[in-house]
């Protein structure tokens, strides 16, 4: 079976039990990648089950380059969106949107069975 991590970030040495669970997927012979939301912390790799997993579960880059398909979508249940007073919050909200539509496209390239998100609105959004 594909299956589709999407944490909010990855790798992070401080969530254990996210690679426990990859790694308990991986084990069980699924086909497992990684579609974080935000780029995790690069030295991650090197240690324990992170090590382990390291080059055996695709981990997907983020970016902003949303799918145009997608950006509806986005702008509809992605609920943080609203154009504040300030245009800082106005940019970091476009931001935000940008990132789960970017998130959307990659998950449908993947073309999972599963999907796995972790950390509520913001992953559920894109999944």
């Amino acid at each position: 079976m594909r299956v589709v991590y999407v944490p909010e970030g990855f790798p992070h040495l401080a969530e254990t039990f996210v690679f426990n669970e990859i790694w308990g997927l991986v084990n069980n012979g699924h086909d497992v990648c990684v579609e974080p939301r935000l780029p995790g912390e690069p030295d991650a790799w090197q240690y324990g089950r992170c090590a382990l997993l390291h080059g055996r579960v695709p981990v997907g880059i983020p970016s902003l380059r949303p799918s145009w398909r997608d950006l509806p979508l986005s702008l509809r249940y992605a609920g943080r969106f609203s154009l504040g007073r300030h245009p800082r919050h106005a940019a970091h909200r476009a931001r935000y949107v940008l990132q789960a539509a970017d998130l959307c496209r990659r998950i449908r390239r993947r073309k999972p069975d599963a999907i796995v998100a972790h950390f509520g609105f913001d992953n559920a959004v894109a999944a």
